[in-house]
């Protein structure tokens, strides 16, 4: 939480593309391969939609998503074929991925059906791809493969990464204490306002027994002891009296 978004966040193994009406099937396919993939013996993947990583980031565009993963799963339906802008974003990740230099991402169309059943087509350019079938009975392994055969980058980056991340502890020493100082005196002045409320509370208390006390102590001694002689008439008794204003410690059975 002390560094800027490009550190704070690891690097993505795998990146899924979905038509926003596809979520919560995208968030199922996301799940499935949190849990049912295990790569390089005990490693787990690192997997996100896309939608998600804009909402966390301060980066609201596609490069910051594209730089920070390495594979691009675009989850194809018969809404995402028909979305032009759905589309758009394949098309511009297809293009970062032949521009590139290296070898350090790829995307791979993931389809929910059998090539035979499908009611949808997908432009030239991406469907000449390699592709998965989420609900194949290969499914999980073929996705292991595919991780396994990036494992020295997805090792060279998380070392990156943890390189980056220690530099600029060092190199911003002052920035990051003026942090870590502002979230301490945030978590500081709630408790502060919530001890000053009870103080505040007792003192107001204390104030209004005292102020009890004075009454009482306004009143003649044969009121006090419970000692009202009968010649004594109604009006002759001080204005607290009259007005049934008496403190709690003078119980109404006392009086006449």
């Amino acid at each position: 939480k002390y560094l800027p978004a490009y550190l704070r966040y690891d690097y993505i193994d795998i990146l899924i593309i979905n038509h926003d009406d596809d979520y919560d099937d995208a968030i199922k396919l996301k799940n499935h391969i949190k849990q049912d993939v295990t790569f390089c013996e005990d490693k787990k993947p690192k997997v996100i939609l896309l939608r998600d990583v804009i909402t966390s980031s301060e980066y609201n565009h596609l490069d910051y998503a594209f730089e920070q993963t390495l594979y691009v799963f675009i989850y194809v339906t018969p809404r995402f074929c028909s979305n032009k802008v759905d589309l758009f974003k394949s098309h511009a990740c297809l293009k970062k991925a032949l521009e590139s230099k290296d070898d350090n991402w790829a995307i791979v169309p993931v389809h929910a059906c059998h090539k035979n059943s499908r009611e949808y087509k997908l432009p030239i350019m991406l469907n000449g791809l390699r592709e998965l079938n989420c609900n194949g009975k290969t499914f999980s392994r073929d996705v292991k493969n595919l991780l396994e055969h990036k494992s020295d980058i997805i090792h060279r980056r998380h070392v990156e990464k943890r390189e980056q991340r220690d530099a600029y502890f060092k190199e911003h020493p002052d920035e990051i204490l003026q942090k870590r100082m502002s979230n301490l005196q945030a978590l500081i002045s709630p408790a502060q306002s919530i001890c000053g409320g009870e103080n505040k509370e007792r003192e107001m208390e204390s104030r209004s027994l005292s102020k009890e006390q004075q009454q009482l102590n306004q009143l003649p001694v044969f009121v006090q002891q419970n000692q009202l002689p009968a010649s004594v008439q109604q009006n002759q008794l001080p204005t607290i009296v009259q007005q049934n204003q008496l403190p709690a410690s003078v119980q109404q059975n006392q009086l006449p």
